[in-house]
């Protein structure tokens, strides 16, 4: 009689020849092996041979103390046994593998055993059906982006919406509410934007930069906004529109980013890094931009390389969640005090600038929207919402 616990662990290889045996009298294992998996469990206690010879096989009256239940701990997928094998071509092939020089051989096996039993394919690598081919030479690096633009490039009209309302009382799927609008190839002088739907084709027009080399293209806050960085800035866009522009001049070219929402970390050749975070802004109608953060990281050493992820565990978080919870909150107050002083200086300089410039004959004069918007950088009223928090790692 034997009662077991379960194996904590996925067993090692050291640990598997041991379980080979059988029964460990050290570690006391007991192992049961399937065709295609292996279950380990660990005994407890077990009623030694001489307690059976002196005193009996007869049940003790007493009382039951606990009972067990066996389940199963750990398995190991494999094709094995395999009792034969062949290797051959595979029978349907795209053309475009055809033209390939080395051969493309695939290798069946039989493997498994009675109810497992199977026949298992083996290949070097995936081959996908192609629908459609074009050459592209000269391309470095392509990304695909979330899009809710139609394929004429615009939004859908407000009768539009509403049917799309109604039809939204029953759960989309998921491939329908994420689908990827545009195709971005970025070459060595310029970036080529394809729109995908039905067909895809390229835009002529459009907020994208093209004029140069793309160097990360991506989504953020939550699949709604475009963001295309390039070697002298960043681009937030709204499918086809672009919403913001923030040049960027760090003495060398930006030559990696990384993104975790909301969150855009940048680095340039000289390994100087830089960090913006998406934010709200409602003022002039403007709801949505990026916002330069200084990261605090040492700067004696050069930074080669670097990623962003949002550590939604807390497990690599250097501070209590308390500490950064009241130290968030007093930040957003101190940051909101002084963009409501920044805002209240700005209108002031803007009016005193009105009385004291009058405009010269035959010269614009800009408007107080115009002139607002120029420093309304650095002003906004609100954070996009923010990760439980954000890690860096840089080499």
């Amino acid at each position: 009689m034997y009662a077991v616990y379960r194996q904590a662990h996925t067993p090692t290889a050291v640990e598997f020849s041991v379980y080979c045996n059988f029964i460990s009298s050290r570690e006391k294992n007991l192992v049961v092996a399937g065709t295609s998996q292996l279950f380990v469990y660990r005994i407890i206690h077990d009623v030694e041979v001489d307690e059976i010879e002196v005193y009996g096989s007869e049940a003790q009256s007493g009382t039951q103390l606990a009972t067990f239940s066996f389940e199963v701990c750990d398995s190991i997928l494999n094709i094995g046994p395999c009792a034969n094998a062949s290797m051959g071509e595979p029978a349907f092939l795209s053309e475009e593998f055809q033209s390939n020089p080395e051969p493309d051989l695939e290798i069946v096996v039989c493997s498994g055993y009675g109810k497992n039993g199977a026949l298992s394919v083996l290949q070097r690598s995936i081959r996908p059906q192609v629908v459609t081919t074009f050459e592209l030479p000269g391309c470095h690096d392509m990304w695909t982006v979330i899009s809710e633009e139609n394929e004429g490039g615009e939004k859908k009209e407000a009768d539009t919406e509403k049917k799309e309302e109604q039809e939204k009382a029953e759960p989309p799927l998921e491939d329908d509410a994420k689908k990827h609008g545009f195709l971005i190839l970025s070459r060595e002088d310029s970036t080529m934007i394809l729109q995908t739907g039905q067909e895809i084709m390229e835009l002529d027009t459009s907020g994208f930069a093209t004029q140069g080399p793309t160097v990360f293209a991506g989504n953020i806050g939550d699949n709604q906004y475009i963001i295309q960085v390039s070697p002298m800035g960043l681009r937030l866009l709204e499918g086809v529109k672009q919403l913001h522009f923030i040049p960027v001049d760090l003495g060398s070219p930006i030559v990696h980013c990384s993104v975790a929402d909301p969150y855009v970390i940048i680095m340039t050749a000289e390994g100087v890094v830089t960090m913006f975070v998406l934010k709200s802004d409602t003022y002039m109608g403007k709801t949505h931009r990026l916002a330069l953060q200084k990261p605090q990281i040492s700067t004696q050493s050069r930074v080669i390389a670097l990623c962003a992820y949002r550590d939604v565990s807390g497990m690599f978080t250097t501070e209590n969640k308390a500490s950064c919870s009241t130290k968030e909150d007093s930040l957003l107050r101190s940051n909101s005090e002084a963009e409501t002083i920044y805002q209240d200086i700005r209108f002031t300089v803007l009016s005193s600038w009105y009385r004291a410039a009058p405009p010269h004959a035959g010269e614009d004069v800009p408007s107080s929207a115009d002139a607002a918007e120029r420093s309304d950088h650095y002003a906004a009223s609100s954070r996009w919402p923010q990760p439980q928090s954000l890690q860096v790692c840089f080499l």
